[in-house]
């Protein structure tokens, strides 16, 4: 037995896709290109310091290790056209 709203209930229960991908087929400067969209960089030149949060951090996303990520499943259409754009293998898994 629940007791209270059902919305405090649905809020835990937030739906997350594990995304997992190979990066072997692509030449160094474009898997670094894509990691850095993903999962973003931080940079100092000139004495200043640079960063770009990434596409998994803008959607509040979590890093599992080197080619496996989750995000938030209403986020993942943007992953897709990024992954199929590099042309990239990925597998899909919902998680809830």
């Amino acid at each position: 037995i629940v007791y209270g709203p059902i919305e405090s209930v649905n809020q835990q229960t937030r739906k997350q896709m594990l995304i997992s991908y190979k990066l072997k087929s692509l030449s160094p400067a474009n898997k670094m290109a894509l990691l850095r969209k993903l999962y973003g960089y931080k940079n100092h030149k000139n004495g200043k310091d640079y960063s770009f949060q990434g596409l998994v951090g803008i959607v509040k996303g979590e890093k599992i290790d080197a080619t496996t990520f989750i995000i938030p499943v209403e986020h993942l259409f943007q992953f897709k056209t990024l992954l199929q754009e590099y042309k990239i293998k990925y597998h899909l898994r919902a998680i809830n």
